[in-house]
């Protein structure tokens, strides 16, 4: 990543200091900031963006069957529209407004609810996600942003700049490469290294989901320790997001490659030989290049 597309990526704070120089005990004063670029992002998303609109009512309709190849349609939040709920869950029913974090090929949806309820994979035929995906389809409610970009990118800071990501520094990111890991293990030193031929792409953008509970001012030190120039996400924020996008079933060190509105692409734990894989499956999944101009 060059230095150019790193400062696309940070978000300058309101004080106006720059990031470069700002001293590790100002976590305090970002996490203030992030509750402001939160408000922030809540605007935008009813405001209009530089970004093209996604409306288009002659395109073929967001349905139960076409619902996963239709990411750039996925809403943000989706309601629960019937009473469901999961097997063994003792309450009467799942109810309120989850945020999705994904569609399945299966077509159904993990979405994470408020604490009480947590992570949940919910059949789409009871929710309202078909017809949100529609209204953005037809134009009348405007997706300002990626259904992940939305989601996380104020919550992550860049070792270096020590500012929080821009949302809307990220348009080159073509996929996004999240990094469960303990960075005071062993093997965060080996990841960050074999990871550097990705993370100087540019198309990709790797996240670190940093593991074991460490204070952000020791991830910060131990990033800049080993080289580690990508985003991590501030440790408020580690254990539910770990929840919502690893789940249960894949143990640390691991990694997912996904595209911006959160279809995974590929998944596999930290080995080896998880290079060539990851690096075969990014080269696979990105979209064509414009033919360069005459």
């Amino acid at each position: 990543m060059s230095q150019g597309e790193r400062d696309r990526l940070v978000r300058i704070p309101s004080d106006g200091v720059d990031p470069n120089v700002r001293s590790r005990a100002s976590f305090v004063d970002a996490a203030v900031a992030l509750v402001v670029l939160a408000a922030v992002l809540v605007v935008a998303c009813a405001t209009p963006q530089t970004e093209p609109a996604h409306g288009d009512p002659a395109l073929e309709p967001v349905s139960y069957e076409n619902l996963y190849e239709r990411e750039l349609y996925w809403p943000p939040n989706v309601l629960m529209t019937d009473i469901w709920k999961p097997e063994g869950f003792e309450g009467d029913r799942i109810y309120g407004s989850g945020t999705l974090i994904r569609v399945e090929p299966s077509g159904e949806l993990w979405l994470r609810f408020p604490q009480r309820f947590g992570t949940r994979r919910v059949p789409a035929r009871v929710t309202n996600v078909i017809d949100e995906a529609n209204r953005i389809r037809r134009g009348e409610v405007r997706k300002a942003l990626p259904n992940f970009v939305m989601m996380a990118a104020n919550k992550l800071v860049l070792p270096g700049n020590r500012g929080s990501v821009n949302p809307f520094g990220v348009k080159g990111v073509e996929q996004y490469l999240l990094v469960s890991a303990d960075p005071m293990s062993e093997a965060f030193a080996e990841i960050a290294s074999a990871l550097e031929p990705i993370v100087a792409r540019g198309d990709v953008l790797v996240v670190l989901f940093p593991q074991g509970a460490h204070d952000n001012d020791d991830v910060l030190a131990r990033c800049e320790e080993v080289g580690w120039a990508s985003p991590f996400l501030y440790s408020l924020y580690v254990r539910g997001f770990t929840a919502a996008y690893f789940g249960d079933d894949m143990e640390p060190p691991s990694l997912i490659l996904q595209t911006p509105n959160g279809r995974r692409i590929h998944q596999t734990g930290w080995r080896e030989d998880a290079l060539a894989g990851l690096t075969e499956a990014v080269e696979l999944n990105l979209p064509p290049k414009a033919p360069d101009s005459a």
